[in-house]
């Protein structure tokens, strides 16, 4: 009889400047690309005056608790799990787990008033020029309480060359979410606590989720050379209504060790090979798209009902609160299944030096959510139906990995590569309808690979205004009017002297999701106990496309890049408007304007298919001489320096962007570059 607990604890304090918008992070990043270089934070850089900038929410002087105010968080959170456990002398193991989690947050954000001013030299004085002068407070607190408990079985018995493992579990899950919040408009900013007079809102939520499932699988071999795995989950799911509650998802494994094979016994230089298949499914209940943590649907949906404190109405001098019809009850949604296959190789030759596996896959989701827009309602009833399990889509893929180790005289070492190629594909998609057969190739997801990009392909530049002004065809939809020197020029698939939409096509790969393509290196070099680690990552096959900041001079009246401004087509006397054009590499400048052609229509002088391999671990360490510790009272050891991202070879580095960001303006809390150095102690 074992019984047993792990207790934890956890207090997280956050406090940051309470800048508008309730946003720390992503305000001073607008501001590197929004600031002007002829602003001053401070008026007269006077620092007892903030400047009235063109735009005052970025001006970096108001990044200050004593002007913009703080927010606060603080999170504390209890874990506790306490189990038991009795292993029965005929090989039976029971075993019993409960886990009880306890989470709060106290958010408190107080949002201060300022004033900005422009200094007049003429009278030296400081005049009073906008700033904030909308005050916000807020006080939120939530409670998390969850609830986990389990009961497994296992059983594992050998009968000669047979060996058998069994389990048995069930378990159950359940929690709830408490939260509220006030906000006020408070009166000034020395007075924190909020005032019935001054409450502008008051937010009350609290939702409960809960799931259950039956477990088993049963594990056989045969001297460790035939391999059978197989396994189901009974799993139920609060959110579905009691009928299709419950989905049952079973899985099936096997493997064949053919190097134990008598027959093989003779290939000296293999020293295992090991075929594997195997068959799974697994159901979820979250959102297959954007947020994958949210619930498929709100809860309790497939109840008929009405929705409290919709809308209200003033009758009799009093304030009624509203109710509004939930709309037809969710009842045909159940289970996302997810099908994964796979088959592959395992192996190891020349004495365990080079090992490695291959492998084919494919995972496929079944019963996504989607309307049945060929039955119609009139629209007196006020909603739509419901999504139903509907369509289907699969990433398909292979992967494999190479590992060699050796070692000379005193040197061991060891290089390894590993690889991933995968692509989402769509597959089926409720009774698909199309007005055209260009409507069809354009917007069909049957049976298609994923995440196709449309846009136009760029010819090459307009070389002067001569050529703009006799180019038939109306590259900017409006008679090339827009047009100057430098700007693309666009291809005209369709060759009907216009390009709109009809001339797009292809252009790149997936953006802003995973690469198709990724790969990793990774070795180390060990001699007298000196070690060398480093580990590469690297990516291939994915589109980056540039907008926004990173492609409109002068973007929402900010700033741009260097490489906007200095590497243009641009006249070489600018205040000549008669002189040569100067080339460059990108269009001539136009002030704050996205409606021009070159930004407007997506095209692929705009994208980059991204390639790079990134240094993202170094390790160089050393285990000090045994004989040293063991005379202090160590066995061991062990000093290193480690770094992390130490550098890239890429091909976005003319940008001045990381390799790995999907915001498209770039603007992101850029990559970490961070140096440890420690010591381990083994006693």
């Amino acid at each position: 009889m074992k019984i047993g607990t792990q207790l934890a604890a956890r207090l997280e304090r956050r406090h940051q400047t309470g800048v508008p918008g309730y946003d720390d992070y992503f305000n001073p990043l607008l501001s590197l690309y929004t600031n002007w270089p002829t602003e001053r934070p401070y008026a007269n850089d006077n620092p007892n005056y903030i400047n009235a900038t063109h735009n005052i929410n970025v001006n970096p002087a108001t990044y200050v608790e004593d002007i913009s105010g703080y927010a606060d968080s603080d999170w504390r959170a209890l874990k506790s799990n306490f189990y038991a456990q009795y292993s029965f002398p005929f090989g039976l193991i029971a075993k019993a787990t409960y886990s009880y989690n306890y989470t709060t947050n106290v958010g408190e954000n107080f949002e201060y008033t300022y004033n900005a001013y422009t200094y007049d030299p003429a009278t030296n004085t400081y005049n009073i020029n906008g700033g904030n002068q909308n005050p916000f407070r807020r006080k939120e607190r939530r409670e998390i309480a969850e609830n986990f408990g389990q009961f497994q079985l296992n059983y594992a018995k050998s009968f000669g060359d047979h060996s058998f493992d069994v389990v048995a579990a069930y378990e159950r899950y359940d929690s709830t979410d408490d939260y509220i919040e006030l906000i006020s408009n408070p009166p000034n900013n020395t007075v924190p606590l909020i005032y019935f007079a001054d409450q502008t809102a008051l937010g009350n939520t609290y939702g409960v989720s809960a799931r259950a499932g039956y477990i088993a699988r049963i594990n056989y071999n045969y001297k460790q050379k035939y391999l059978l795995e197989a396994l189901g989950r009974y799993d139920g799911s609060f959110l579905f209504r009691k009928d299709s509650r419950f989905g049952f998802f079973p899985g099936v494994s096997a493997g064949w060790v053919i190097s134990k094979e008598k027959f093989f016994s003779q290939i000296k230089f293999v020293d295992n090979l090991k075929l594997r298949v195997s068959y799974g499914q697994t159901g979820t209940d979250r959102q297959p798209y954007g947020d994958t943590n949210a619930p498929l649907v709100a809860p309790f949906s497939y109840l008929q009902g009405y929705d409290y404190a919709n809308g209200g109405a003033v009758l009799n001098g009093s304030l009624v609160t509203g109710v509004s019809p939930r709309g037809l009850p969710i009842t045909n949604l159940s289970w996302i299944t997810s099908i994964s296959k796979n088959i592959g190789i395992d192996f190891a030759l020349f004495n365990n030096k080079l090992t490695g596996s291959f492998d084919f896959f494919e995972r496929k989701r079944t019963g996504l959510p989607a309307p049945r827009y060929d039955i119609l309602l009139p629209s007196e009833v006020g909603y739509s139906l419901p999504n139903d399990n509907l369509n289907s889509d699969a990433n398909r893929g292979m992967e494999g990995i190479l590992t060699y180790r050796s070692k000379i005289r005193e040197v061991e070492y060891s290089i390894g590569a590993n690889a991933t190629l995968s692509r989402l594909r769509t597959l089926d998609y409720y009774k698909p309808r199309f007005g055209n057969s260009w409507d069809e190739y354009r917007n069909s997801g049957v049976d298609r690979w994923a995440n196709v990009n449309f846009g136009y392909h760029v010819l090459g530049r307009f070389q002067s205004q001569d050529e703009i002004d006799n180019y038939a065809i109306n590259n900017d939809g409006q008679g090339n009017r827009t047009l100057l020197p430098g700007d693309l020029k666009f291809e005209d698939t369709n060759g009907d002297g216009i390009i709109n939409y009809m001339d797009e096509r292809p252009i790149g790969y997936a953006q802003g999701g995973l690469p198709y393509l990724n790969v990793g290196i990774n070795g180390s070099v060990t001699w007298k106990g000196i070690t060398l680690q480093f580990d590469f990552a690297g990516a291939s096959m994915q589109t980056f496309q540039r907008e926004y900041e990173l492609q409109i001079p002068f973007q929402n009246n900010g700033n741009s890049p260097a490489y906007l401004l200095n590497d243009r087509w641009h006249r070489a006397d600018p205040f000549n408007p008669n002189s040569e054009w100067i080339s460059g590499t990108y269009p001539a400048l136009r002030k704050d304007n996205p409606g021009l052609s070159n930004f407007a229509y997506r095209n692929d002088f705009w994208i980059t298919n991204v390639r790079y391999l990134r240094l993202k671990n170094l390790l160089l360490g050393y285990s000090l001489p045994k004989k040293w510790m063991e005379s202090i009272g160590f066995k061991n050891v062990f000093v290193y320096a480690n770094g992390t991202n130490i550098f890239s070879l890429d091909n976005l580095k003319d940008f001045e962007i990381d390799p790995e960001i999907s915001s498209t303006n770039g603007i992101i809390y850029p990559q970490q570059r961070l140096f440890n150095f420690g010591f381990n102690l083994t006693l």
